[in-house]
């Protein structure tokens, strides 16, 4: 699972980019917004405006493609904006382990 941050401002930033390492397909990411009192908005498109997928202060949202109650199979990038100052935002995107 790779792990990075992100710092996510009033202007549409790119969060993760096309979910393909290596020739491996993503098959989870998880973003947890750090901020105290703002919320992050993310999408699949660019620009982000904030009427998209909301991520309250302090909440984690996890997207994966496992199981029956799989959420997430995109795999194109991920954009995410906030509505005023920046958010660092941690990011888990977990790859596909078969070759």
């Amino acid at each position: 699972m790779a792990a990075s941050k992100v710092e996510v401002t009033n202007s549409s930033t790119t969060i993760v980019t096309t979910g393909v390492n290596n020739k491996k397909l993503r098959i989870g990411l998880k973003i947890k917004n750090t901020h105290a009192t703002k919320t992050l908005y993310v999408t699949d498109v660019t620009p982000a405006t904030t009427d998209h997928w909301p991520i309250e202060p302090g909440d984690t949202e996890m997207w994966d493609c496992e199981g029956i109650n799989a959420k997430f199979m995109f795999r194109g990038p991920v954009y995410g904006i906030t509505d005023g100052g920046v958010i660092d935002v941690r990011v888990w995107e977990t790859l596909e382990t078969k070759g």
